[in-house]
């Protein structure tokens, strides 16, 4: 486990040191330049278009998309 996590935070100082950047949190509203939409779903309480979950967070390098994050959006009843 002590590997995995000195693994992973060798990994996320390359990002860093490349200026590769993530994105996507629940509770944002999807941009369609950005988000990929695999799901919509129907919560009270929640804006259109507002992100419920995220499958796999979106990757920027400066201001270039490298992946779309792949996310569940709320659609207003």
């Amino acid at each position: 486990k002590e590997g995995i996590e000195l693994i992973k935070n060798k990994i996320n100082k390359r990002f860093t040191d490349m200026e590769v950047t993530s994105f996507s949190e629940p509770g944002e509203i999807a941009d369609p330049e950005l988000h990929d939409a695999l799901m919509r779903r129907s919560e009270k309480g929640k804006k259109e278009n507002e992100i419920l979950e995220v499958f796999e967070k979106g990757y920027l390098y400066k201001d270039r998309v490298i992946r779309h994050a792949k996310v569940v959006v709320n659609q207003a009843s």
